[in-house]
């Protein structure tokens, strides 16, 4: 004999809710224990961007004090230009060390730290124009200066000589 089983429509109701809970909770259980240690191609990204940024923001606080010490430098070089000494040239001079310093060579720094570098050698290449631009100047002082007294002295021995032979005459 075959038993039927007839439910009520409320009955029907009740398993389908219970049945789609259950499928529900089960598919949320077994994807947590599957997915919970592979692989997370968001979570690497979002990681990544924070490194990134950080690294951003490290490269932009030392380009701020590169800047800072480019200025000063090519300022000191300038007044260099017109009244040499040796503590400004020293100044300069520590200016761009401290630029090289900022410069990273290790291989996980930011490859835009290079431009530290290059500042530091157009700063080497202008402080020493202005010190061969400076040598050039006195040395031409110097010419010009010697020149006039070879001059005087010229015009003067010119002079004995004319009187020597007037009075020989």
């Amino acid at each position: 004999m075959k038993q039927s089983t007839h439910h009520t429509e409320r009955e029907r109701q009740a398993y389908f809710w219970w049945l789609l809970a259950l499928f529900l909770l089960a598919t949320t259980g077994l994807s947590y224990l599957m997915f919970r240690g592979g692989y997370q191609p968001f979570a690497r990204a979002a990681d990544r961007d924070s490194a990134f940024l950080m690294r951003q923001h490290i490269f932009e606080k030392k380009q701020e004090a590169a800047l800072a010490v480019y200025d000063s430098g090519l300022a000191k070089i300038d007044r260099y230009r017109y009244m040499p000494s040796s503590v400004l040239e020293a100044e300069i001079k520590a200016d761009i060390r401290q630029l090289n310093m900022l410069y990273d060579i290790s291989a996980r720094s930011d490859p835009r730290t290079i431009c530290f570098q290059q500042m530091a050698a157009f700063l080497e290449m202008y402080l020493t124009d202005a010190i061969h631009l400076r040598k050039s100047l006195s040395n031409a002082e110097l010419f010009q200066q010697q020149l006039a007294d070879c001059r005087m002295g010229l015009d003067r021995r010119g002079e004995q000589i004319r009187a020597a032979t007037s009075t020989r005459q």
